[in-house]
């Protein structure tokens, strides 16, 4: 049924369909592996599962991941099969008729450990949160490595996104600001 709203730039995933999005990163030059910004709006079609909104896998041992899992937000960076960064929000988020923007910054090479690494949702920072590893500084975060995929909507080994995403934007070399 036609409601008379579009989304420009927007995809539906539905979990049962397998639906999601990948690309081969080989054939790109690499780019800044401390500094990067990932902005996507999303509408959750269901709360309480594993739900993968991006990763960027090199290989089993490295890679950064974006996700909701026991509806709370996870943002992850393992390199070597050991855990680098890991923020996990008190926040939960369950309403599945609501739009929101998410935005990750990621900066490993900013001078404050807590601000390393930030998620901001419609334009507010979280700042409560039951897991907070911060990156150490100057590591890579697995991001723009040049090599591995670029996974949308799930990660290499499934746990698919269910519901809505539109304009799915990753940053290369900076960290900007949430509005």
């Amino acid at each position: 049924k036609d409601t008379g709203y579009e989304v420009a730039n927007s995809c539906r995933f539905n979990d049962g369909d397998s639906a999601s999005m990948s690309r081969d990163q080989s054939a790109n030059s690499a780019g800044t592996t401390t500094i990067g910004t990932l902005s996507v709006w999303i509408k959750m079609s269901a709360a309480g599962t594993e739900q993968v909104i991006y990763e960027r896998q090199t290989d089993t041992s490295n890679y950064f991941k974006v996700w909701f899992e026991g509806d709370k937000l996870l943002i992850q960076t393992v390199t070597s099969g050991s855990i680098a960064m890991k923020y996990e929000t008190n926040r939960l988020f369950r309403d599945p008729g609501a739009w929101m923007n998410i935005v990750v910054r990621i900066d490993s090479t900013d001078g404050t450990a807590g601000d390393r690494q930030q998620i901001w949702i419609n334009g507010v920072r979280e700042t409560s949160f039951s897991t907070s590893t911060d990156a150490t500084g100057d590591a890579s975060q697995q991001i723009n490595t040049g090599t591995g995929t670029d996974y949308i909507g799930k990660r290499s080994s499934g746990n698919y996104f269910d519901g809505y995403m539109a304009e799915f934007v990753w940053i290369d070399g900076t960290s900007y600001a949430a509005t």
